[in-house]
């Protein structure tokens, strides 16, 4: 017959081993969730600022999360004109790596041209993830842009 200490020691043991394995187990079928949905998700899109004069230089950066290792094109353009030109066209092939990734560039924002189109104003940015010519994930952002 055990004693009263020995069933408590027990007791202790089964929940500890029960605990150790369900902790594990969440862990994972975390890991593996993650793995099979292939998970791509633009976290943030901007630029240093949020209003440019004509001829400045913006800085445009993306920050991507990647649930695993992938080749993907990276495409940003915008600053569209009235007449359906876009100004700013941007498209790097690049590898992302599992976890968070950045992107960013400068380009030199266009003088405004009402007889081009391009009058001061706000002008949409957009970014398109692109696999295996397949958009995976998208993002847009505005600007102001004036003239001095």
């Amino acid at each position: 017959m055990k004693s009263k200490n020995e069933k408590v020691v027990i007791l202790l043991l089964v929940v500890a081993v029960v605990g150790i394995g369900l902790l594990t187990g969440l862990r994972i079928r975390e890991w593996n969730y993650d793995v099979l949905t292939k998970e791509v998700k633009v976290i943030s899109f901007s630029t240093n600022k949020d209003s440019y004069e004509e001829g400045e230089t913006a800085v445009i950066e993306a920050v991507i999360y990647s649930s695993e290792r992938r080749d993907v094109v990276v495409k940003v353009h915008g600053i569209k004109s009235n007449y359906g030109r876009e100004y700013l066209t941007f498209e790097n092939a690049t590898t992302l790596m599992r976890g968070e990734n950045r992107i960013s560039f400068s380009y030199t924002l266009p003088y405004c041209n009402r007889c081009a189109g391009l009058p001061p104003g706000i002008y949409s940015l957009s970014l398109e993830l692109l696999e295996n010519n397949t958009t995976i994930g998208m993002a847009t952002k505005t600007i102001s842009l004036g003239s001095s």
